[in-house]
């Protein structure tokens, strides 16, 4: 199947770099030119609200984005020789716009007129990373939510400048938006399309073509329980967003919503209050980071009508358990399809746990600005809360930079099934769960068992390792447990236990044992979960080595203090 996923590819990649030649290079360019634009229906501010902060750290030369931190004051970013493509890309999107139009002052409103004006002046056709589907798609829709904001700014000459680009590059959409690697890439390209219908005039044919792809896209890629097919939490509620501004772009037309987009924003929504903590935040699995709250809150505030919270994302394969104060979300999904897994780890059963609005076992979540070496790092089982085997962290990515390059970042590691059982009682909840992912590379499958007692102050867990059948090969394992970077942490002297404390909130022990258990230590972590950059924090680190019988551990969480009775 590898094989003929690069064949496919190799084909498609042919033809796509054909049509754009063809697009780009004919004689008067008769596809991408065609009759001034005038300004149609804006993207709605209210729902990609910008942040403030970010926007004053941006004019003051903080240029970190997906791709790498960058401080260059007094530069235009646009001159700068960027460190990598995602950066690149990730500055021609024009993402970070929004958050300079939240300042919303004079100065710098002509600051973003500025931008937008410079980008047109410098930036090509040629530029294969600006010209990108979803990067085309992704700043159509950030401009027009900044033109009611620019406008009043703009000469009639820079007003017809951008108008005639964003017509331009709405047309260029049209004929590549089918060249966008399958994922949430593609959604974001149909909706960009789509909305580009609106945004400008003389779209007709563009408005057919994007909600026939993206009605295709949204049946494929949004399961039944809202979850996005790359099971993927923080990418809801920018879809939501896209999603709910072509709604209401239809609506203000007195054109038809087609239910297919009716139904993935119902479902969503709901999705999105299962996936949050009580900071408003998503839990961080599968490359998704924290998000940004106040996108995350604008996106909650869309909910039409009051539905039942589940427990269980059946389809996307999360538990959650909420006791008290307490909650707990596990990962016990199969990896996505490979052609939806760019960005998706290879953790199962890695949980978080949280007290009231703190997180206190999370996740290391994915890095976003370090490199290929970092990402991959973090896509395996170890930055996760999850039993792993050293030796075997590096069968699960391409290898082949062939490969790479044909396919991207995704998974090979080998088809991952978990299974999963919950039980729940007067006095707690029961979740027990099992994966076949080391069955084949070492002849052992994983076993977890956890329970949440009702009030949410004892939470217990067990580990072990069963012979699968085949023949064992032991070697070293490790249960990681990763604390957030707010957590202080003391080990007792005899090594049994660890105590971890918080600022606001009660005192929690760890403790641990089992025959199989070698060692328990406390060392360094990195947490990225929050912006994708890492911040020091720590681990607990349990090690031991399976028998011919497999291997047993228990270790659990109890209150040891509550700071409010002290």
């Amino acid at each position: 199947m590898h094989y003929t996923d690069l064949i496919a590819a190799f084909i498609l990649r042919v033809f796509w770099k054909l049509k754009r030649w063809l697009l780009i290079y004919l004689p008067n360019r008769p596809l991408l030119d065609g009759p001034y634009s005038e300004p149609g229906i804006s993207y709605p501010a209210s729902l990609s609200p910008g942040n403030p902060a970010r926007g004053e750290a941006w004019l003051n030369g903080d240029y970190s984005l997906p791709g790498a931190i960058v401080h260059a004051p007094g530069n235009n970013p646009f001159y700068l020789r960027p460190p990598n493509e995602e950066w690149a890309m990730s500055l021609q999107s024009f993402d970070w716009l929004q958050h300079i139009i939240a300042l919303n002052t004079p100065k710098t409103n002509t600051i973003a007129v500025q931008a937008i004006l410079d980008w047109i002046t410098y930036t090509t056709l040629s530029n294969r990373l600006a010209w990108r589907s979803e990067i085309v798609a992704r700043r159509l829709m950030v401009w027009s939510q900044a033109l009611p904001f620019l406008m009043p700014l703009m000469t009639t000459i820079d007003r017809a400048k951008v108008l005639a680009s964003m017509g331009t590059q709405a047309r260029y959409l049209e004929h590549m938006v089918e060249s966008t690697l399958p994922g949430y890439m593609r959604i974001v390209s149909a909706c960009g399309l789509t909305y580009s219908a609106f945004a400008i005039t003389g779209g007709g044919g563009r408005l057919q073509t994007g909600i026939r792809i993206l009605c295709r896209e949204l049946k494929k890629q949004i399961l039944q329980d809202g979850g996005h097919i790359s099971r993927e939490p923080k990418l809801l509620a920018q879809i939501l967003m896209d999603l709910t501004a072509i709604r209401h772009a239809m609506q203000q037309r007195q054109i038809q919503v087609p239910q297919d987009i009716n139904t993935s924003c119902n479902l969503i929504s709901s999705a999105i209050d299962f996936y949050c903590y009580p900071d408003g935040q998503f839990c961080v699995f599968n490359g998704s980071t924290q998000g940004e709250k106040s996108l995350i809150d604008a996106a909650k505030k869309l909910k039409q009508k009051k539905s039942k919270g589940f427990q269980y994302a059946t389809s996307s394969g999360y538990q959650k358990l909420t006791s008290g104060q307490s909650h707990i979300m596990m990962d016990v999904g199969k990896t996505p399809p490979a052609s939806y897994s760019q960005q998706a780890h290879v953790a199962p059963l890695a949980f978080e746990f949280t007290h009231n609005a703190q997180r206190i076992f999370v996740n290391c979540g994915p890095n976003l600005v370090n490199g290929n070496e970092w990402r991959e790092a973090s896509r395996t089982p170890a930055a996760h809360n999850t039993l792993s085997f050293p030796s075997l962290s590096s069968n699960f990515f391409l290898k082949s930079e062939f490969s790479k390059k044909m396919l991207g970042t995704r998974l090979s590691a080998p088809n991952l099934k978990c299974v999963a059982r919950r039980i729940e009682d007067p006095g707690g909840t029961w979740l027990e769960a099992s994966h076949n992912l080391f069955a084949k590379l070492n002849g052992y499958s994983h076993h977890r068992r956890i329970y949440l007692m009702t009030d949410g102050y004892d939470f217990r867990g067990e580990d072990s390792l069963l012979p699968s059948g085949k023949t064992q090969t032991p070697s070293k394992f490790v249960i990681r447990f990763h604390l957030h970077p707010d957590i202080n942490v003391s080990a007792s002297s005899d090594g049994k236990s660890v105590l971890l404390a918080y600022k606001k909130g009660p005192g929690w022990i760890f403790l641990c044992s089992g025959a199989h258990l070698e060692n328990m230590q406390v060392m360094e972590s990195v947490y990225m979960g929050a912006h994708g950059y890492p911040v020091r924090s720590n681990q607990i680190v349990l090690t031991g080595m399976p028998d011919s019988n497999g291997a047993f551990i228990n270790w659990g969480l109890k209150v040891a203090y509550d700071i409010e009775q002290k």
